[in-house]
Formats: C-alpha cells, structure tokens, sequence
C-alpha cells in the first residue's frame, strides 16, 4: 500500500527536450541542404557538358562528311534549329528545362563553332553561369572561352 503513496511520474519529454531536438535538426538541416543542392547543381550541369559535347561530335561527323560545319550533306544549313531537330536544344529532354543548347555569335562557320548551354529555371543560380565550348574543343564558364581560368576548370573538371 505504500506504492500507492509515492507520486507516478509522468513519462514522456518535455519541451526542453523537444526544443533541444529541434535546434540540432535544424542545425543539421541548415548545414546538409545546401550541400545537397550544389550536390543536385553540379548533377544537371554534368547533364548538359554531356549534350554539349554529343552536339559538337555530331558536328564532327557532319564536318567529316560534308567538309563544312555550317552546311549538312545534302547543304542544309546547320543551325539552332538543327540542334533542336535532333533532340539536343535543352537539358533535360523531359520536363523542366535546366539549360538550353544554342549556337554562340551567330550560326556555325564553315570551319568552326561555338556551342553554349545557357542555365535556365533552378539551374540560374549555378556559380558557372553559361558553359561555352567551340570547335577545338576548348571549354570555357560563365560565358568566356578559355582552358585556364579557375572557374572554368571548378566547372568542366567536377
């Protein structure tokens, strides 16, 4: 009879407890997701160096064929609309587009291009900005074609 005596004690947490929890989730949270993002960024930026590169060996081909990059076998000329033709204009090819596949400074030349995949939608905020690569396979960021600058290799080389 004298367990019946003693105060029960409640069982549970208490919201010191709680508050605590809570504090170290969003402790956590603040430091993974923005990792997590740059993790996703960099994922979709790989995605479009990919189609990048499968326009200018399309490109390649073509060249190889007909002697020019401006004109395709049967002398159509090659341009925006071309890369759209065959399935390259955007990133990715269902969905929300992330970056888009253009020609730089007007339509190719006989004997060279430039290719630009400009970031569009959740990709704009992507530190690299605008991926650029030409017919000599040098590969640039932010808009500037170059194989040296720090932004380019942060870029193109993760």
């Amino acid at each position: 009879m004298k367990q019946d005596l003693l105060p029960t004690r409640n069982r549970g947490f208490t919201l010191i407890e709680v508050m605590i929890t809570v504090a170290i989730v969003a402790i956590l949270a603040a430091i993974a997701l923005p990792s997590y993002n740059e993790y996703v960024r960099r994922g979709h930026r790989a995605e479009a160096k990919n189609t990048l590169q499968a326009i200018a060996q399309r490109l390649e081909q073509n060249y190889t064929l007909s002697g020019s990059y401006a004109l395709d076998q049967a002398a159509a000329a090659i341009n925006n609309a071309s890369i759209a033709a065959w399935g390259m204009d955007s990133t990715p090819t269902t969905g929300g587009v992330r970056y888009n596949m253009t020609f730089g400074a007007g339509e190719p030349t006989t004997t060279t291009f430039v290719l630009l995949a400009t970031p569009a939608g959740s990709q704009v905020g992507d530190t690299c900005g605008v991926l650029v690569m030409d017919h000599r396979n040098l590969k640039g960021a932010g808009g500037v074609l170059n194989n040296r600058v720090q932004l380019t290799r942060d870029c193109w080389d993760r």
